[in-house]
């Protein structure tokens, strides 16, 4: 890193803001995978958990990303750095994903009060035509 002629604090930056933009285009392919196809509830909670995991892994990537350019000062602070790593990255994709599972809690609950339904006027039709 010495060759590149940038001070670690612009390395650090630059490492992080790339790290970003990873993280960034990350969430959108999450999101577009949830979007194009129908998923299972079953699925779509475990999507939302495993986003939880990714948010919190941000913190071991701060301190992967000091570690690794060397500007660690053993405080863990990131206090001196102009560009943070956004935790709040996968947000859009969590809450997306969090609509689709009401979503399929609403269709499981209308489906069984249709199906209740349904049992209730079968046994009513009967009672009549007997």
């Amino acid at each position: 890193m010495e060759y590149l002629q940038l001070s670690p604090t612009e390395v650090d930056d630059t490492v992080r803001r790339y790290a970003n933009v990873l993280l960034a285009r990350w969430s959108g392919s999450l999101k577009s995978f949830v979007a194009n196809k129908k998923r299972t509830l079953i699925q779509l909670v475990q999507i939302t958990i495993n986003i939880g995991y990714l948010e919190k892994s941000c913190d071991s990537l701060e301190h992967y990303i000091s570690k690794l350019t060397n500007r660690n000062n053993g405080s863990g602070s990131t206090t001196g750095h102009l560009v943070t790593l956004k935790d709040q990255v996968f947000r859009d994709a969590r809450s997306e994903v969090e609509q689709q599972i009401d979503d399929a809690l609403r269709d499981k609950v209308d489906a069984f009060l249709d199906l209740g339904l349904f049992l209730y006027l079968a046994v009513v039709q009967k009672c009549w035509f007997q």
